[in-house]
């Protein structure tokens, strides 16, 4: 229901803005770039390849999820130029604040690579049960509308949480 809803929200967005959003730089006004929004049936698609996709991905390995965060830290480390002046040109966010925000998402990066396997390890916990535990499991597909100030971190409090 709730997502129907932001489907009407998006729709009466897109005749708002012709199917498309620009991105302009804030400080002098400059065209930057045109997406073209997508449709309802298009939208439908993204949020079945995403369920499919969820389904294949839980059942990765610890392993093989922490090797590719590590990478998406190397991906980060070795953009950091290129992703923070994209941040300054779209948002007006001064330079030294958005490569502060990419380093940040490498820390995060780092951090959970080396530490996942202890957090998401079941646990046994004394109760009055005959066994009780605590076990960590995939959710699936997260729909998340968030600020834009922080246009990498937003992304990172979904995929490394702190």
């Amino acid at each position: 229901m709730i997502l129907r809803k932001i489907m009407e929200i998006y729709q009466h967005n897109i005749k708002i803005m012709n199917n498309s959003i620009t991105t302009k730089n804030p400080y002098n006004g400059a065209l930057l770039e045109k997406y073209l929004m997508h449709s309802e049936d298009k939208i439908d698609s993204i949020l079945e390849v995403s369920e499919t996709v969820f389904n294949d991905w839980k059942h990765v390995s610890l392993k093989k999820r922490t090797k590719l965060l590590r990478n998406l830290g190397d991906v980060l480390n070795n953009n950091i130029e290129r992703y923070s002046k994209l941040m300054t040109e779209e948002m007006g966010k001064p330079i030294t604040q958005s490569r502060a925000e990419i380093k940040k998402c490498i820390k995060l990066c780092d951090f959970y690579e080396a530490n996942a396997e202890r957090f998401l390890s079941d646990r046994l916990i004394e109760t009055g049960a005959y066994e009780t535990f605590i076990s960590y499991d995939p959710l699936g597909p997260v729909l998340a509308i968030m600020p834009w100030n922080y246009p990498f971190r937003k992304y990172f409090v979904l995929l490394c949480p702190h």
